[in-house]
Order: structure tokens, then sequence, then C-alpha cells
């Protein structure tokens, strides 16, 4: 029995090759987003996306996973359980931060589940702005991309005195340094909200 992260992720897949010209220009089809159309038709994008996690091992909080589509991208990501305590020194060993799904043709990443690994050199985190990277596992474990992240951090120890929210990613935004048209349009990102501050992850190879 075929489980229902590769049902979702087939139908997303079947139904974006009917967004080509071929198909718009059949007779009597509407106009309209082939692409957004098709994760709206897939049976469950967060309950696929929690199955893949699952069978990755990667734990994430399943009640707040957030997705996205749009003419240019099919996007559903959860924060990894457990992110929210962990200090932003951390980074420079890497940190899972998130488990993806991704299906955006201008991203020169393949369609596909993805664990997202946060890393950033030691000398420079600190409190504010700077840069890191993220890689792409796909479910064989494999980095299959890697990308230029922007890290904006109020503190780089855990919180102290009682609970605190869990991490949360959000999807869409302007990436920071996205100045140009062309920017914004390729500038899908995956935003971590963590209480030490956001991670800000394009889905673009640079």
């Amino acid at each position: 029995m075929k489980s229902l992260t590769f049902e979702c992720a087939a139908l997303v897949a079947t139904l974006f090759l009917a967004s080509s010209p071929v198909w718009a220009a059949a007779p009597g089809q509407a106009s309209g987003s082939p692409l957004a159309e098709s994760s709206l038709s897939c049976a469950d994008l967060p309950g696929a996306l929690s199955v893949a996690a699952q069978e990755a091992g990667v734990p994430i909080h399943a009640g707040r996973i957030s997705t996205a589509t749009s003419d240019l991208y099919v996007a559903s990501a959860g924060a990894v359980v457990g992110l929210e305590n962990i200090s932003a020194l951390q980074y420079a060993q890497g940190v899972d931060v998130a488990f993806v799904y991704l299906d955006s043709p201008s991203s020169n990443i393949p369609v596909g589940y993805y664990r997202l690994r946060a890393t950033a050199k030691a000398g420079d985190i600190q409190v504010g702005t700077y840069s890191g990277s993220v890689g792409f596992f796909d479910l064989a474990g494999q980095e299959v991309a890697r990308v230029v992240a922007t890290f904006e951090t109020t503190s780089v120890t855990t919180s102290e005195g009682g609970p605190v929210p869990p991490a949360r990613v959000l999807i869409g935004g302007k990436p920071p340094g996205a100045a140009t048209l062309e920017d914004l349009l390729r500038g899908m990102v995956f935003r971590i909200w963590l209480p030490s501050g956001v991670i800000y992850i394009p889905a673009i190879v640079l």
C-alpha cells in the first residue's frame, strides 16, 4: 500500500504537468493556476508532511504546519520539535530546523520532501543579523542543495524562567536583500520563528 506521502506528491506532480502549453490550449478549459489548484486538490498536504516526517524520523509540531500555494510554488513546512529550546550558538555545529515539502520550478531544488539543517560560522553568531547556510536533505539523507540563509538573532542563549512557545515556520514574504521584482518573484522563503530570533531560508540555490 502506498503511503499518503507519495500519493500526495504524485498528485501534485501529475497536476503540475497539466500546466504545460498543450493543456492550456485545450478547448473548453478554464484559465487559472493549475499549480495552485493541484495543491488544493491534494487530500491533505499537512497530513502528508506529517507522515513523511515520521517516516524520515524527524519530529515536527504536527499541529503547527504551514502550507502555501501560488502560481510559483506549492510548499508545506513544520518546525522541528525542541528547536525553540536551542541556543543560537549551536548553529556552529548545525541544527535541524524544519521538515518541508517543496514544489517550486524556479527554485532549482527538485520537487520533494526535505529536512532543513541550518549552519553558521561560530565567529559570525551574534545578537543581530548575519549570514549562514541551510542544507536541504532528501528522504535518503543526501544533501541535494545548499542555500545562503539570513539569521536575525535577538539572544544567543536559551530562554529561562518558564515555557516558551514552539518554533514555527511561515512560508512566503520578502527575503532579506530582495530589491527587484525578479528577486520577489523568485523569492519563496521559509521563515523559522523562534524565541531567539528568525531564520530566513530562500528556496533559491545561489
